[in-house]
């Protein structure tokens, strides 16, 4: 039931767990025009069954590169507790699969998640803020999950989604990304930008 904060670099060659208590990855604000950041880089799995773990900044930034990031090697599971993105600056890479299908598990807010694993990786989340597959990565998604900024699919990438997705934000289509649909009809609330890619 502790808590604990970081403002700098951690790296876990392992998995990490949080079950309870507040995990706080947080930037501070203190080099004018420069670049300040907070990340835990966790090696194996990161799984989360209670708690909260929250990705924020300690004021308002001055910088675009400025960034409190969650970087995972293997698999991102949050089953309990509550996983908060409340800022832009907030940033989850994950290289294996996904899930946060459990309701009321993570929120997202402003923050971009992006899906980077060499291969395929399997997601499942009830929404996400600003959602990014990677351009080496082929993402099968498991649910319906709702879009609410921005789905970016730069070229190389691959989003599969056999059930309906709706995006209330706006999606960037890479020269040779690819939208798998599956003859379904996907909504799309804002702008659709494209420099090729293709949709099947």
């Amino acid at each position: 039931s502790s808590s604990v904060a970081t403002t700098h670099t951690w790296a876990i060659p392992g998995n990490l767990t949080v079950s309870s208590g507040t995990l706080q990855v947080q930037f501070f604000n203190n080099v004018t025009g420069g670049v300040d950041g907070a990340q835990i880089t966790v090696g194996g799995n990161f799984v989360h069954t209670g708690g909260t773990t929250i990705l924020t900044r300690s004021s308002p930034n001055d910088s675009s590169e400025d960034f409190a990031r969650l970087d995972v090697e293997g698999n991102l599971t949050v089953s309990g507790g509550v996983l908060s993105m409340p800022n832009a600056e907030a940033d989850v890479f994950c290289a294996g699969n996904w899930d946060t299908c459990t309701v009321g598990v993570f929120d997202p807010t402003l923050g971009t998640v992006t899906l980077d694993r060499v291969g395929t990786a399997t997601c499942c989340a009830t929404a996400f803020a600003n959602f990014t597959v990677s351009g080496s990565t082929y993402v099968y998604m498991l649910s319906a999950t709702l879009f609410r900024g921005l789905l970016s699919l730069p070229s190389g990438s691959t989003l599969d989604s056999p059930l309906a997705l709706d995006i209330d934000g706006s999606v960037s289509l890479g020269t040779t990304g690819n939208w798998i649909t599956h003859g379904l009809t996907h909504t799309v609330a804002g702008n659709w930008t494209s420099s090729g890619g293709s949709i099947s």
